[in-house]
């Protein structure tokens, strides 16, 4: 078989990931919330409605600020009688490029991390890129996997050293930077409301949620390798906690079944849904993205069904008849280009 082409390939990190088991949606709001007031940026974000109370919430940040992250979401987890959290060190990301938007690239990706003894910690698609985190000694054996696997640059190996950029965002003039900078590039965001490429609701979507167990998505993700056509992809988000994994897809109806014949998952879905997009040119290096939508829908009266975060894509599943309110809340905190 030739290897799968993909349009590119990028290495980050170090990070740190926070895993919140049965974080409920007032907790969510209140520690997006506390994250953006430190300025922690999100580089990661999976969360999933639902009282199973070994999942919930993911969410990784800078490996220098895993510490201050996992001792708010501590702090939060206590207020609202929740398990504790939990903090992963000396992580990396690997994003992917696809050509084209369904789930064959992660199937794949995943498949060959799995069949090689390697443990994905949490993955997540954009509009346009899959990002898939690791433990940092993974990475090298994660590239050589990948290379038999994907049509790869020649050149790609692991960093021999760090790549750093800084980035602020502030309300106000002369705000002191978290840290020294001395050649680094510095961003600072504070227009309101914040920029986005459009704020819309895209229509007849289902959502799929599953609490499946590490080896039933294993099964599952290679069994959809041999999919043809692959399955049409809205969103994916999964990540792993103990021998199970908390995995939120959403996808076309017609899709869905496709997604339903070629795996063995059983879960809370289909579910009908309105998936809200947003998307900005820095939503990447800008803190407080997730915390200004949460606070958007609440201020609307809108739970979210699920919320992925990654690179400078979020999304918001919602239930249809809630799509309406959602965008009228959101809309007092995004605005999309003026015509």
């Amino acid at each position: 078989m030739n290897p799968f082409p993909i349009a590119g390939l990028k290495q980050s990190g170090p990070l740190a990931l926070v895993r919140a088991p049965g974080a409920t949606g007032l907790c969510l709001r209140s520690l997006l919330r506390s994250l953006a007031d430190n300025r922690l940026n999100l580089a990661m974000l999976a969360w999933q409605q639902g009282p199973d109370p070994e999942m919930g919430l993911c969410f990784c940040v800078e490996q220098m600020w895993g510490g201050a992250a996992l001792a708010l979401a501590q702090e939060k987890a206590h207020t609202h009688n929740l398990p504790q959290p939990s903090l992963l060190n000396h992580l990396t990301a690997i994003t992917t490029y696809p050509l084209g938007r369904n789930l064959k690239l992660p199937s794949l990706l995943f498949s060959a991390l799995n069949q090689a003894g390697l443990s994905p910690l949490a993955m997540a698609t954009s509009l346009s890129a899959v990002v898939t985190l690791l433990a940092a000694e993974d990475l090298g054996p994660a590239l050589q996997t990948m290379r038999g696997a994907f049509d790869l640059p020649p050149c790609v190996s692991p960093p021999s050293a760090g790549i750093k950029v800084v980035q602020i965002d502030s309300d106000s003039h002369g705000a002191a930077l978290a840290e020294p900078v001395s050649d680094e590039t510095v961003a600072v965001y504070s227009e309101r409301p914040v920029s986005c490429y459009g704020l819309k609701a895209e229509q007849g979507l289902e959502l799929w949620q599953a609490r499946p167990k590490a080896r039933e998505w294993a099964a599952s993700a290679l069994a959809l390798t041999g999919c043809e056509p692959s399955p049409g992809l809205s969103f994916m988000s999964v990540y792993w906690l103990n021998d199970s994994c908390s995995l939120s897809i959403c996808l076309p109806p017609d899709q869905a079944s496709l997604l339903a014949e070629a795996s063995a998952l059983s879960g809370t879905g289909p579910q009908p849904v309105n998936l809200i997009h947003l998307q900005g040119p820095h939503f990447g290096d800008r803190p407080g993205i997730a915390a200004q939508a949460l606070q958007g829908l609440d201020e609307a009266e809108v739970d979210p069904l699920a919320i992925s975060g990654v690179v400078h894509s979020l999304f918001l599943a919602v239930e249809p008849q809630n799509a309406h309110a959602a965008l009228s809340g959101l809309a007092c905190r995004f605005c999309g280009p003026k015509r």
